[in-house]
């Protein structure tokens, strides 16, 4: 009896969602990981559109405190933020 091959490919995550749709299309079966990996996904966007609405909220208050805009603090939490998927 011959062995199976498993074949691994690597999909930049931006990609996910259009694999998924092209795989219920051509009803091919997503994989558990799959789906797994998509709902982590989902989670992070949601993480990340909270943080991004927390940060807009602080730098609001800390510019009616008179912080300035280039505070490093502030920059440190927008880099943070944009490195989120």
């Amino acid at each position: 009896m011959s062995k199976s091959k498993v074949i691994s490919i690597r999909v930049p995550m931006e990609r996910y969602d259009e694999i998924v749709l092209q795989a219920a299309y051509e009803k091919i079966k997503v994989t558990e990981w799959m789906e797994r990996r998509l709902a982590l996904m989902n989670v992070l966007q949601r993480e990340k559109e909270d943080f991004l609405n927390y940060l807009h909220r602080t730098e609001n208050r800390l510019k009616i405190k008179g912080v300035i805009d280039g505070d490093p603090v502030l920059l440190r939490a927008r880099a943070f933020a944009n490195i989120i998927p």
